[in-house]
């Protein structure tokens, strides 16, 4: 039997981690199932239009989905009590926002803080992944500490042809309507409010900006060698991570007092836990309840974004029911090598 580490961990800087010697033989496939499986599923193949964002994953402290964005919105946002997170998937994004205008690629990671008015106007081909997050967040890594250069491009295979529609290719100017929204809101909660649009963009200093960085450009080594992936973004309840891992994590990892999202963005892995093995590829979602031991062995074009929650997710959809089975194609151009990518030539 072959012998493996494993480190558990809870919730908190001063949680203590404990580390375990285990049996491979053990932690993979020995679960009989049970209310804390999840299926591997592709969030966006449950999308069923564009503009219609989805959201699949709800927890008191963070909700998660997913959107096809075409065109610009028509109205002005401002949440008031939440951030908003989005990683922009395929296509491109510009934001219209108090702290100035942003263009968001392929790998961008934007946070919006709560009380910034902003309005999107999305490519074509626009997907994005989304979180609202009831308290503030952090950022730890910010556009100066980037290393090196990377840009992707993503083709979605098999999905619906979205145009962007004809009144939501010219984004409105002069008067324009801004929409309110608080974390309790209902469906059908609105309110609304007429305002000028040069008084809404760039007009707000100091405070917590709209900040953004290339997700993919914050690594210093091949993550799980040696330790977890960098922390972007984070609040007390709620964590941004992400990997590189190319080859076998060091260890299992058992999150005693956390939920894990797993988001496969390129590349494909092994994924491993006492529920089995599953191939994942990219658009691949997996999430992995409290107290389930896991780990990965990924491919040498590895990348994945994760999202650790304190709080129990509640899911929205049937992972068994898609809409469509389609898949994406990432391809990844190194503008500038970083440090990190040396260990591959040793891989």
């Amino acid at each position: 039997m072959a012998k493996i580490r494993e480190f558990a961990t809870g919730w908190g800087r001063d949680y203590p981690m404990t580390w375990s010697n285990r049996v491979t033989e053990d932690l993979i496939g020995t679960s009989k199932g049970g209310h804390l499986l999840i299926p591997c599923f592709r969030p966006f193949d449950f999308l069923e239009a564009p503009n219609r964002p989805l959201t699949y994953l709800q927890s008191d402290s963070n909700r998660v989905g997913v959107d096809a964005l075409r065109g610009v919105q028509p109205h002005f946002h401002r949440n008031v009590d939440f951030d908003l997170l989005f990683y922009q998937w395929a296509g491109n994004t510009t934001y219209e926002t108090e702290y100035g205008i942003f263009e968001a690629q392929c790998g961008d990671l934007i946070l919006i803080p709560a009380g910034v008015a902003h309005r999107g106007d999305g490519s074509a081909d626009c997907l994005r992944l989304f979180a609202q997050v009831k308290d503030p967040v952090s950022v730890l890594i910010e556009e100066k500490d980037l290393i090196g250069r990377t840009e992707y491009q993503v083709a979605w295979e098999g999905g619906p042809t979205w145009p962007v529609p004809d009144d939501r290719k010219v984004p409105p100017k002069g008067k324009v309507v801004e929409s309110l929204h608080t974390w309790d809101d209902q469906p059908g909660d609105e309110t609304l409010i007429e305002r000028a649009y040069e008084n809404l963009i760039d007009v707000s200093t100091d405070g917590r900006p709209v900040q953004k960085i290339r997700l993919f450009d914050v690594f210093k080594e091949i993550t799980g060698r040696r330790g977890p992936g960098p922390v972007p973004m984070k609040n007390d309840r709620f964590i941004v991570e992400c990997y590189n891992t190319t080859g076998e994590q060091a260890g299992f990892h058992r999150g005693n007092r956390n939920e894990e999202f797993q988001f496969q963005f390129a590349g494909s892995a092994d994924n491993i836990c006492e529920f089995g093995v599953e191939k994942m590829v990219s658009g691949d979602l997996f999430i992995v309840r409290r107290g389930i031991a896991h780990r990965v062995i990924g491919s040498r074009d590895f990348r994945r974004i994760v999202f650790y929650s304190a709080d129990a997710w509640r899911l929205a959809v049937d992972p068994r029911q898609p809409l469509r089975q389609s898949r994406f194609v990432v391809k990844e151009t190194v503008v500038d090598k970083a440090a990190w990518r040396a260990e591959l030539e040793t891989t």
